[in-house]
């Protein structure tokens, strides 16, 4: 049998090479499924039982241009969860919202949550943060409510939220002290909430993540919503329209003092 076209054996090394490619770099633009955040929540009730998942619907690609991960609300005895959203894109930002009820009258429990997208924008130079909480003390019996970053064998990170690049933990990028009720008030929120931007520099790909583990009193509604951003480093194209921009401008003001 005569031998293949060397032709034909080029097209199908290429080929070969183009899957393996793609097999190894599922995440190419914002939309592809490797660039699906991955997520996990958890709770359990503070010395007793085993940890239990938190139901969440599927990944999905949202029109509008992000990852969208839909949390439905439950009632699962112990404890309600009143719904949320996880939103992400490899742009790249992480953002979520949702709120937990402790049900109980006299159990503590502590939840974890860790979500996780990879990010295609790189390099960046920037990282933003923001967070913000609230606790409600819903029995309205002369006792207070209390939230707090809990701290556990493999979890040394004393804040509620907490923003990672590649696994290591961002500098200062961390919310969430946690907070008391009042007997006057009954709600209160952490007083460190708010947001951060710093210099950061990250390489063109990797994996942002934003995770925390709390502990909330019986008697007790908490919500919480964050996140985290990376900015990457302007194009060369896009720093000359910049300066070309200012240019004109500073010849438009001189044009006007000396006109």
């Amino acid at each position: 049998m005569k031998n293949p076209p060397q032709r034909l054996l080029s097209i199908l090394a290429m080929l070969l090479v183009l899957s393996a490619v793609a097999y190894g770099s599922p995440c190419t633009v914002p939309s592809d499924p490797g660039c699906a955040p991955n997520f996990n929540m958890t709770w359990a009730i503070q010395g007793q039982g085993p940890t239990h998942n938190v139901p969440t619907g599927p990944a999905y690609w949202n029109p509008l241009g992000y990852w969208e991960v839909d949390f439905t609300p439950q009632n699962l005895g112990s404890y309600s969860f009143t719904g949320g959203q996880l939103n992400t894109n490899a742009d790249a930002f992480l953002s979520f919202s949702y709120g937990v009820i402790n049900n109980t009258s006299n159990t503590s429990l502590i939840f974890n949550y860790d979500f996780t997208t990879p990010f295609i924008n790189g390099p960046n130079y920037l990282a933003e943060m923001f967070f913000s909480d609230s606790l409600l003390h819903t029995k309205f019996d002369g006792l207070n409510s209390m939230v707090a970053p809990y701290l556990s064998i493999g979890w040394t990170w004393p804040y509620i939220s907490n923003s990672f690049v590649n696994g290591v933990l961002i500098p200062n990028f961390e919310f969430g002290v946690g907070c008391t009720t009042s007997l006057s008030t009954h709600n209160c929120s952490s007083p460190d909430d708010g947001a951060l931007m710093e210099h950061y520099l990250t390489g063109a790909t990797g994996t942002l993540e934003v995770k925390g583990q709390f502990i909330i009193s019986p008697n007790s509604n908490y919500s919480l919503n964050g996140e985290t951003d990376l900015v990457p480093i302007p194009e060369p194209g896009s720093l000359l329209l910049l300066g070309t921009s200012i240019a004109g401008v500073a010849g438009i003001l001189r044009r006007t003092l000396h006109g």
